[in-house]
């Protein structure tokens, strides 16, 4: 960086140099600081008296390498206002991108104007950029819109339409859109897979999840980081703990996520030794709170858990679920006025809880389940049932455990 400024201040000083060079030698020094120095890059495209259209998508595409941040958006609302024609395919996926990544929906939508109107709808880079933008607003309809008119499909535009269907729950149309893609000819590749085996994950179907395990190694799939990770979380959420540690014990590289994996599966079968010993194995203990604070909770850990739920707080504020297992925590040991202390706290912030749900594979088939929706085609038969069965159980003297209430109705 200190032989960029020393070039960018001789080319500033420079007394004799016309508007159009000058803004090519700062172009070129712009080009070089966006990938060292952004804010640096970003400030030196105000100083280019002509900034061409490379030069805005030479500092978006710093932008997005660091945080998420509106910055990119910002520049193409400059562009605008400047009346630059917007018919670049950079520029628009740069910024839809930007829109992905905070999500800024609105944003993204205004943008989607600028597409047709530039006549770039039809660009099959533009056009799957749109998809990935809607998918990860979790808006699948707007981004089926999109799927369904494109006329070239690669196996982007399918990953990201099952990987938008997966992450709203909407696992049926994954599997169905997967297996689409099959008789049409397209190989998945391991973000295909991902999305498919996360969507296995949130359903318990567990012998379809095999299936696909089996379809990676015929295909010749790789083993990224990210199709192992996927492949623990399956195993350990669809009750195949030993599998997930046999995915878990083969991966030579392993990250975060893929640590975290490992030990929810652990706590959530209630195994906490390995839990505590896996924990134990790893560099950054900090991040995998939210399975202790889990195993607390079970074992009836109440001040180990406090402290657990406190660091949690503190370093994600903002996830729902490190407040639900907080209150969860102290209504495990009926210490009522804490728990509603931490739901007033989740309410004031704005955080919303996402419905409990539940889902079971038959035939085949998943079906779902979710707090307070009765639209299941079965729905009052299974109602019936869900009754006598209550009733049975209470009639031969069950008495139900409390300490997962959240709310102390008496």
């Amino acid at each position: 960086m200190r032989i960029l400024n020393q070039i960018h201040a001789h080319i500033l000083t420079h007394p004799r140099l016309p508007p159009s060079t000058l803004s090519f030698a700062l172009s070129k020094v712009l080009c070089f600081a966006a990938y060292r120095n952004v804010q640096y890059a970003k400030a030196l495209l105000s100083q280019i008296p002509y900034p061409s259209i490379f030069s805005y998508n030479t500092v978006m595409r710093g932008l997005l390498l660091q945080n998420p941040s509106p910055e990119p958006i910002f520049l193409f609302r400059r562009l605008v206002q400047k009346k630059f024609p917007i018919s670049n395919t950079f520029t628009l996926a740069f910024v839809l991108k930007c829109c992905s990544l905070l999500p800024a929906f609105e944003e993204g939508k205004q943008v989607h104007k600028h597409v047709i109107a530039s006549g770039l709808g039809e660009n099959l880079f533009v056009r799957t950029s749109l998809l990935n933008f809607y998918t990860k607003c979790e808006e699948v309809e707007l981004g089926r819109k999109v799927f369904d008119e494109m006329t070239d499909k690669n196996v982007v535009a399918w990953s990201a339409m099952i990987g938008g269907y997966a992450k709203v729950g909407m696992v049926n149309e994954a599997f169905g859109l997967f297996r689409e893609m099959q008789k049409g000819g397209v190989n998945p590749d391991e973000v295909t897979m991902v999305s498919v085996i996360s969507a296995c994950a949130a359903t318990g179907a567990l012998d379809l999840g095999k299936w696909l395990q089996t379809f990676i190694d015929k295909r010749g799939i790789k083993y990224d980081l990210e199709v192992s990770t996927a492949l623990v979380n399956m195993y350990a959420k669809c009750g195949c703990i030993e599998r997930a540690k046999e995915v878990f014990d083969a991966m030579r590289v392993k990250d975060a996520k893929a640590w975290s994996s490992m030990i929810v599966g652990f706590a959530i079968h209630g195994l906490t030794k390995e839990a505590l010993d896996t924990f134990a194995k790893m560099e950054e203990a900090k991040q995998y709170g939210v399975p202790l604070l889990v195993n607390c909770k079970k074992n009836k850990m109440l001040e180990k858990g406090e402290i657990v739920a406190e660091q949690l707080l503190q370093l994600e504020p903002l996830n729902a679920e490190n407040y639900i297992l907080h209150s969860s925590l102290y209504a495990s040991g009926s210490d009522w006025v804490k728990m509603s202390h931490v739901r007033r706290q989740m309410k004031e912030r704005g955080i919303k809880d996402v419905p409990g749900g539940s889902s079971i594979e038959i035939n085949g088939h998943v079906h779902e389940f979710v707090m307070g929706n009765w639209s299941h085609p079965e729905a009052n038969d299974i109602r019936k049932v869900l009754w006598e069965v209550s009733e049975r159980v209470q009639g031969i003297g069950h008495e139900p455990w409390i300490a997962s209430v959240l709310l102390n109705c008496v």
